[in-house]
């Protein structure tokens, strides 16, 4: 990637908040004003700084400098610059004394490499003493119960090695030319935690007039004895992998639409999402769900996010994170459960939520309609199997509305949840579609008529006509009376004075089952409009009520509760979009989706919080799934068969947009374009495939002309690579 290609975010004040810098093994979280704060809750004040997982290895990096004989100056930045896989701040050493220090991951490298370039703009030499300043943190990671112990330090063969006494933990810091070393250097700024060991490295630079210097910087973890290591001669490499590797991400899945914001939040939403990937060697590769707070796996999360990864074509990072999943939950629970949370220490914190075994089918499903993978998919086939058996069992009444918690992890929420009901019909559709493909039709068919009786069952009991909406769960009236107060006392708590008023008089309506169906307001409502479940009649009032009252739509998104209407986050707004979307409502969805694109940058440049508008994770992975999903599946209209060589295509564009295009969206081997046009009576798509494929096309698309192309009905046969189709979606004028 040319320095010209580079996407750079620069921040000159207002130097409060987070940061990361990332790779698949390590990655480093501080400040924009170049310190490293003790932040975090997980483990208190301990979720910034350098990590490497399992385990932390810095708490802090100083850049300090002196003039000879002179005290160090430890500075802080004055400028942060952005970019897809870096961070450039820089520092004002004095009115002639500048520098730069360059953050970066290689990526698969457990470690952090450093570039301080150092400028002096005047007319005289200058002589300095610059400090690279190292505060260790060997800390163990989320739910390790090993002892923390504390940490020493010593210097080998000009480099610094940390060791924590009570693990086999180290990291070691090293320059590219030599230093001066001091270990248990008390100049540096105060320690946070008295185990941290501290030490520097320091070089004295002559430098003349209009001159720059560079130094180099390794920082790397590892486990047992450290050896000592020349510095790597390969960093350059190092570099160009990477940044070859974004610009290929980058060539993947480029939008150009009206909307120069929402285009700047999908770029960067690529971009942050691969922050999130993390490989723990003992325990595998997946998308965490957030940082700092959340950088392990959630299968939840997961299910949500990877619909948005896939759509910009990262098929690997969807098939890595489901393989998993799985491998841990028949570690841990063999019996078809779905965990919900895994540290990266390998804990399990929770054996999973109802709702996720289903989840985790329909992505996997997902997963093989946009690679076609028949071989991965074959892996998973067994652990699908398992899992919908669980749900099953997981419900006596043998209705597949089995009760527990759901999405929501509110404490008492364990009933039979809309979330949960929807999620199990996925599950079972994609369920059915895999023993299509690997035991035959007339072994889908059954399960095929359980989700359909499913369907039913959902509609007839969570739909309430009197208020336009589904319900949030049901449960019988004695079930009801302490969980009333739980929630009762919750309100209190945060003297929601509106939302006490409303669980004391909670809404429910009596059903032939004998449970009472309970309006709750949770954002799981909009879960059968999501899945184009509800009948279209019914949608509407609902997605109305939601978008249009203040009850439920917040000024950044959907409020998580239409009770509470205290928070938003951009998962409950993501789902909202895609509701919209799977009934045409172009307008509507995009309307949630610049709710969520209008937070990119408040907190911190090129990131979009997990809470809306600005806290939370500040990095936060199912953001891809508010952003992607409804803009490639829906506006763009592109639902894909990669493995039977197809595409079904039945855009809906917002009806203010003139022109939008969509290039190399990659489906299995395939890469295909598409160009959208307004004209005064109709919508003019053109469709173009790298490799010889179908097009169907939704009931409202007429053909109008092709290259190299057969046509029977709505099925359009590319025949040759390069091939090409346009088609028309006639508009009222």
């Amino acid at each position: 990637m040319n320095r010209e290609e580079i996407s750079v975010l620069s921040r000159t004040s207002s130097l409060q908040g987070p940061f990361v810098v990332a790779g698949t093994r390590a990655y480093l979280i501080g400040d924009l004003d170049g310190t490293f704060p003790a932040w975090g809750e997980h483990i208190p004040r301990e979720m910034a700084g350098l990590w490497r997982h399992p385990n932390k290895l810095l708490q802090s990096i100083w850049l300090g400098w002196a003039y000879p004989g002179t005290d160090p100056v430890w500075v802080t930045s004055d400028g942060f610059h952005r970019g897809p896989w870096f961070v450039d701040q820089h520092f004002t050493l004095s009115n002639t004394l500048e520098a730069i220090r360059r953050l970066w991951i290689p990526d698969d490298e457990p470690g952090l490499m450093m570039e301080l370039t150092i400028i002096n703009h005047g007319n005289k030499d200058e002589r300095l003493e610059i400090i690279m300043g190292f505060i260790s943190d060997l800390h163990p990671g989320w739910l390790d119960n090993q002892p923390r112990g504390y940490d020493q330090v010593y210097e080998t063969q000009q480099q610094v090695i940390f060791q924590n006494v009570s693990s086999l933990w180290w990291v070691r810091c090293l320059s590219n030319s030599p230093g001066r070393i001091m270990v248990n250097d008390t100049a540096l700024p105060p320690k946070d935690f008295l185990a941290c060991a501290t030490a520097s490295i320091r070089h004295d630079l002559m430098m003349s007039p209009r001159t720059t210097r560079s130094i180099l910087y390794w920082i790397e973890g590892g486990d047992g004895q450290p050896k000592a290591v020349s510095f790597p001669k390969n960093h350059y490499a190092w570099w160009e992998i990477k940044s070859n590797r974004y610009r290929q991400m980058d060539t993947l899945s480029q939008v150009t639409l009206p909307d120069t914001q929402l285009m700047h939040a999908m770029q960067w939403t690529k971009y942050q999402t691969d922050w999130l990937m993390r490989e723990v060697p003992e325990i595998g590769r997946g998308l965490g769900a957030g940082v700092p707070e959340y950088p392990w796996w959630f299968a939840c999360d997961s299910h949500y996010a990877l619909k948005g990864v896939l759509a910009f074509g990262q098929h690997e990072w969807a098939k890595d994170t489901l393989t998993l999943l799985k491998n841990i939950s028949q570690q841990f629970n063999g019996n078809g459960r779905i965990v919900h949370e895994v540290s990266t220490t390998g804990v399990v914190f929770n054996p999973g939520n109802m709702q996720e075994a289903p989840q985790f089918c329909d992505a996997v499903w997902e997963t093989f309609l946009w690679s076609g993978d028949k071989t991965w998919l074959q892996t998973m086939y067994p652990a699908v199997a398992q899992a919908m058996a669980w749900v099953s069992q997981a419900d006596s009444s043998g209705r597949d509305l089995p009760p527990g918690y759901g999405i929501i992890e509110i404490e008492d929420l364990n009933l039979r949840m809309i979330d949960t009901a929807v999620y199990t019909y996925r599950g079972l559709l994609a369920y059915a579609q895999m023993i299509r493909i690997f035991e035959g039709p007339l072994n889908a068919q059954p399960i095929i008529e359980r989700a359909e009786q499913l369907k039913n069952r959902i509609l007839e009991n969570y739909w309430i006509p009197e208020e336009g909406l589904f319900g949030d769960f049901l449960a019988i009236s004695s079930d009801m009376d302490q969980r009333v107060n739980t929630w009762i006392k919750r309100a209190e708590v945060r003297r929601n004075h509106r939302a006490l008023t409303e669980y004391r008089h909670l809404t429910h309506f009596k059903r032939t089952s004998g449970e009472d169906v309970y309006l709750m307001k949770n954002w799981i409502i909009n879960t059968p409009m999501e899945t184009a479940m509800a009948p279209n009649s019914w949608a509407e009032r609902a997605l109305s009520r939601m978008r249009s009252s203040e009850e439920f739509h917040g000024p950044y998104g959907l409020y998580l509760s239409g009770i509470d209407r205290e928070e938003m986050m951009t998962i409950s707004t993501g789902v909202q979009a895609v509701a919209e979307i799977q009934y045409g409502n172009a307008d509507a969805a995009l309307q949630w989706i610049k709710d969520i694109a209008k937070t990119i940058d408040i907190r911190s440049p090129g990131t979009i919080s997990e809470m809306s508008p600005d806290y939370g994770c500040f990095v936060q992975a199912w953001t891809a799934y508010g952003l992607w999903y409804p803009v490639v599946t829906g506006f763009f209209g592109i639902h894909p068969n990669a493995a039977e060589g197809s595409i079904y295509f039945d855009p809906f564009m917002p009806s203010h947009w003139d022109h939008a295009s969509l290039s190399k969206v990659r489906i299995g081997t395939n890469f295909l374009d598409c160009e959208f046009t307004r004209t005064l009576d109709s919508e003019i798509y053109r469709i173009v495939t790298r490799q010889p494929w179908t097009i169907v096309l939704g009931e409202e698309l007429e053909f109008v002309n092709a290259s190299c192309a057969q046509r029977d009905a709505q099925h359009i046969y590319l025949n040759l690579p390069g091939a090409w189709v346009v088609v028309r979606k006639p508009v009222s004028v």
